[in-house]
């Protein structure tokens, strides 16, 4: 290989190194996708100038020379696609449902509990737990939806227990993903991710590649939800200040990886309030939150937090607005609990599924309640209604193992 060839190998090489550093900074607005292709690039560059530089020292032909690193290549493939099977099964899952509504089966297990462990304070925490874990260190955001809410509970008049559900919040239209788990040592579950919030509204489109390979951190960041024992849970926005305990227990940020852990492990409302008992709980944006929680024998309890205690109130309906005595009323209070409450109490506490879809609609916010859920905690179904139309419903069922 004479001089100029050897040079231009070299060029080569510093090209697909100043690639690979480039998709390597993270701080840089690279999407997943546009990330991988650097890398990609760069690889090959790399791969190219090496075989020609080995070539023009051994003087052997670069085609021969080329065979080791192609090898290479689909060990290290092989290898990756191994290490990544239940990454890449949970992404051909995906479905798209009906307009702005997806699933997905989420294979292997969450490392729920890892991130439990990790003293996760703030959301910015989080975020980088989620991306070192699920990413591979790929830039990742995550906004805490900012939402109001209503949830009830009622006996169905067909027998078992009825869940219901309104998640309320600014940003309507944004797409849903109804995302499966089943976990090897708990219970399969499945629960609702508001997309565009979390990922945030402004760019993010479902159908995208980078915008799906964000789905795989749908089960730490789930909104509302039940297992196959029958419990269901949901937290609601409570406009009374941040909450930040300071137990000596491990800490926790948000509502999320509770809700995780509790449809996981927990099959009656008793369990999941103990496992919440181990944690400081935190929250952050000036506000905190509240847990709705109910299973199949009946039985609902409202948990909040005011300063460093832990507060259970049994109770069949909730908003946003505190239901510990003390502090009765606090946060944001409107004619919907009154109206939870009253259609409960009139109805003896037992509902068909038409007159629970009724009654979100009555506590709905019209311009505001991106979807309404109504699950049967002993048949383990969801009807979910989109942006206020409940003339509309998509239908899921939770199978076991």
């Amino acid at each position: 290989m004479d001089k100029k060839s050897t040079a231009s190998a070299a060029v080569l090489l510093f090209a697909g190194i100043c690639a690979v550093v480039t998709g390597s900074i993270i701080v840089l607005p690279l999407t997943p996708v546009v990330r991988i292709l650097v890398w990609t690039a760069g690889g090959v560059l790399i791969l190219v100038s090496l075989v020609r530089l080995i070539a023009s020292v051994t003087h052997k032909k670069a085609s021969h020379i080329a065979v080791i690193p192609v090898l290479g290549i689909t060990v290290f493939f092989a290898l990756f696609s191994f290490s990544a099977r239940d990454k890449i099964r949970s992404l051909f899952s995906i479905r798209k449902e009906g307009r702005g509504i997806y699933s997905m089966t989420y294979y292997g297990d969450a490392m729920t509990d890892e991130a439990l462990d990790a003293g996760l304070m703030t959301p910015e925490d989080f975020s980088d737990w989620i991306r070192r874990k699920e990413f591979y260190n790929f830039p990742y955001r995550y906004e805490d939806p900012q939402n109001g809410c209503s949830a009830f509970t009622s006996s169905s008049d067909k027998g078992g227990i009825l869940f219901g559900f309104n998640f309320d919040a600014p940003e309507t239209g944004v797409s849903t993903l109804i995302v499966y788990t089943h976990p090897s040592d708990g219970y399969a579950s499945m629960a609702t991710v508001p997309l565009g919030q979390v990922f945030g509204t402004e760019g993010y489109d479902p159908d995208l590649p980078d915008a799906r390979l964000l789905m795989l951190s749908a089960p730490y960041i789930i909104n509302d939800g039940i297992n196959e024992a029958g419990l269901g849970i949901t937290s609601l926005q409570l406009k009374i200040g941040e909450t930040h305990q300071d137990n000596g227990k491990p800490d926790v940020t948000g509502s999320c990886l509770l809700k995780r852990a509790i449809l996981d492990h927990c099959a009656t409302v008793e369990e999941a309030v103990e496992l919440i008992s181990h944690y400081d709980v935190h929250s952050h944006k000036g506000v905190s939150f509240h847990f709705f929680i109910c299973d199949r024998t009946g039985k609902a309890v409202v948990v909040e937090w005011f300063g460093n205690e832990m507060s259970v109130v049994e109770a069949d309906a909730c908003t946003n607005s505190a239901l510990a005595p003390e502090h009765l009323g606090e946060g944001s209070v409107d004619e919907r609990l009154p109206t939870l409450q009253q259609t409960l109490e009139e109805s003896s506490g037992i509902l068909s599924a038409a007159q629970a879809r009724k009654l979100l609609n009555a506590v709905s916010q019209e311009g505001y309640t991106n979807w309404s859920s109504l699950y049967d905690l002993d048949r383990l179904t969801l009807s979910i209604c989109l942006n206020e139309e409940y003339g509309n419903a998509y239908c899921f069922e939770l199978s076991g193992r």
